[in-house]
């Protein structure tokens, strides 16, 4: 109780701009690819949302001559097939905080320098390849047909429907 009062003061003198020694405002993030905090100190302190029960604060690269370590929050993953970005790679790194029982994360392939042998794992199949299916004119993959497609070859069909009502009233060809 007397945590959450302190904490509930801490965040009043917060709104008001002022700050008690020792304090450290804390900011959640609740995307991916954003940069993370892993010293306590820090302020403003960026911690992965704890609400999103996938997301992981994980090093997978370093910057510079330095070798800068770079912490970004990354969703959790077991292999490759749990990455829904195309060119990520389930890639072994440390994770600061809460690790939902996981040591990996879906990062871009080039953002992989911890973990080597993620880089060797096959791309997953693609989900939608069923072959294609007759769409009026158009190949797509037999999985959904996007609906902005079905609608240009429906104004394409009106289009050429009305250029040959044209051309039929006028006599010419347009």
């Amino acid at each position: 109780m007397t945590h959450l009062v302190k904490l509930g003061f801490a965040a009043t003198l917060l709104t008001l701009g002022l700050t008690l020694p020792g304090c450290v405002e804390v900011k959640s993030v609740a995307y991916e690819s954003v940069a993370c905090s892993v010293d306590k100190d820090e302020s403003p302190y960026y911690s992965c949302d704890k609400s999103r029960s996938n997301l992981v604060c994980i090093q997978t690269y370093t910057l510079g001559e330095k070798k800068q370590p770079v912490h970004l929050c990354r969703v959790v993953c077991d292999t490759r097939a749990d990455c829904s970005n195309s060119g990520d790679v389930c890639c072994t790194g440390p994770i600061y905080g809460e690790t939902y029982g996981k040591a990996k994360a879906c990062v871009p392939r080039d953002n992989c320098q911890t973990d080597p042998a993620a880089l060797l794992e096959p791309a997953p199949m693609s989900k939608n390849d069923g072959g294609t299916r007759d769409t009026g004119g158009m190949t797509t993959p037999a999985g959904d047909v996007d609906a902005s497609l079905q609608q240009d070859a429906l104004l394409m069909s009106l289009i050429d429907a009305g250029v040959d009502a044209i051309s039929a009233d006028s006599g010419s060809d347009i």
